[in-house]
């Protein structure tokens, strides 16, 4: 079977509600968080960064810790986006993953999603950006533009689409919101954004996957 784009994305925004359900907190400063660090783990090349020593690496020899807590908002999404067959059938692991190389080169930070030199460099020519007003669940959202980071400056995952003031939600990490507990701070949280946040809408078709059932 060869899945869509549609069914991918629905599969990712299936995922990071799974993902939110494990109610990740941040981790008090010096403590390692075990939930954080599989998040990294889970993907080529930066499970290893994370452990290298700065300023080359992320500085957390034993785990994801804080200090130095490098940036994992779109660590977040490129876990789901590399486990996305897990959630495309229901009761079953599908073998279908987003190209590693698009993890290794492109998903982990907004400033290397808007580089087409880091597409091309994962093997793919850069998708042109959807506009706020085309957000669907499941697709990759850039907000918080900035003037050094007009592409934005920090990464979420869309779980609505935008409703009529513009208002959508979101599944978040490395931010502060709503957590499945109930209760509200920084982790892997949900929250609403509005469009006027939002600096990309970048999508991922079939294309961008690896697998046997593509």
């Amino acid at each position: 079977m060869t899945y869509t784009a549609e069914q991918l994305r629905a599969a990712r925004a299936k995922g990071a509600h799974v993902v939110w359900q494990r109610n990740i907190k941040e981790p008090m400063p010096g403590r390692v968080s075990k939930e954080i660090t599989r998040l990294w783990d889970a993907l080529p090349f930066w499970g290893g960064w994370l452990r290298e020593p700065l300023p080359d690496g992320g500085g957390c020899p034993n785990g994801y810790t804080r200090p130095p807590d490098p940036n994992y908002c779109l660590v977040y999404v490129a876990y789901i986006s590399t486990l996305v067959g897990r959630w495309l059938e229901p009761g079953q692991c599908v073998d279908v993953a987003v190209h590693p190389d698009l993890v290794k080169y492109v998903l982990t930070s907004t400033r290397r999603l808007a580089n087409p030199d880091k597409w091309k460099e994962a093997g793919f020519e850069r998708p042109e950006p959807l506009g706020p007003d085309e957000i669907q669940p499941g697709h990759i959202v850039t907000v918080r533009p900035t003037d050094a980071k007009p592409f934005g400056s920090h990464g979420v995952l869309a779980a609505s689409a935008p409703d009529e003031s513009g208002e959508f939600h979101t599944f978040e990490a490395n931010s502060r919101g709503l957590r499945a507990d109930g209760s509200r701070g920084k982790g892997v949280v949900v929250r609403s954004r509005g469009i006027r946040e939002v600096a990309r809408v970048w999508p991922l078709g079939p294309e961008h996957h690896v697998g046997r059932h593509l």
